[in-house]
């Protein structure tokens, strides 16, 4: 059975919220590899894995499956609240996060449309060709891949993260040809270097991409 990804509908709270401690969020579009870095860095480092997708189901936060494409419209504000409650739970139990004592490491595509109670906000972004390859072993649909692609492609996940929280909690990896074992080392520097804000700047960009992008669907006629 393929993958697919939940879809949103909802808006969340715009209630500000302080920054936790003990969890980091981990996000970005779907195929570029979230979910396996965070369970190898959860089964290295003894830190929990909150996987917002498997929260959705667990909850069945969603208002309905759409037949086309089988993607889960997801409740966004249900999400959030639902979200920051085990969080908050997990936090309770936890030291402060640090490369060396466990924390909660939140995992998903969604954590950037809605407010968690987080420390900071990683992106992992990937060659939008990268990507269209892993969504395409996944039979993604021909507009679903699409859809990824450009969202990869105008830095949508970095975006709504810097809008919902804030520009300098935000950081960005770039997983493109890299295997796990090099993501995992480098998301392990990430977390040792959390206050140094200057360590893995948001600035990936595919503007060349985005250009030959734009150029080939205006010789296509869309």
């Amino acid at each position: 059975m393929s993958k697919k990804p939940a879809r949103s509908t909802s808006s969340p709270s715009s209630a500000r919220r302080s920054l936790s401690p003990f969890a980091l969020l981990l996000t970005g579009t779907p195929g570029s590899g979230k979910t396996s870095l965070a369970k190898a860095w959860c089964e290295k480092s003894g830190w929990i894995c909150l996987s917002l997708t498997e929260l959705v189901e667990e909850k069945k936060l969603y208002s309905f499956i759409d037949p086309k494409d089988g993607a889960k419209v997801v409740k966004l504000a249900a999400l959030e609240k639902e979200a920051n409650l085990r969080i908050k739970a997990l936090s309770a139990r936890s030291r402060p996060a640090s490369a060396h004592a466990p924390g909660i490491l939140v995992e998903g595509h969604l954590g950037c449309e809605i407010k968690l109670d987080v420390r900071r906000v990683l992106v992992l972004r990937l060659h939008p060709d990268e990507l269209v390859q892993r969504l395409s072993l996944r039979h993604y649909l021909p507009a679903k891949l699409s859809e990824n692609k450009m969202a990869e492609l105008l830095d949508y996940c970095t975006l709504r993260a810097f809008e919902n929280y804030g520009k300098k909690n935000v950081f960005e990896m770039d997983g493109t040809a890299k295997s796990l074992e090099q993501n995992l080392a480098q998301f392990e520097k990430f977390v040792s270097s959390l206050e140094q804000d200057k360590s893995f700047p948001a600035s990936i960009s595919w503007e060349k991409e985005l250009r030959k992008e734009a150029e080939r669907q205006a010789r296509s006629g869309f």
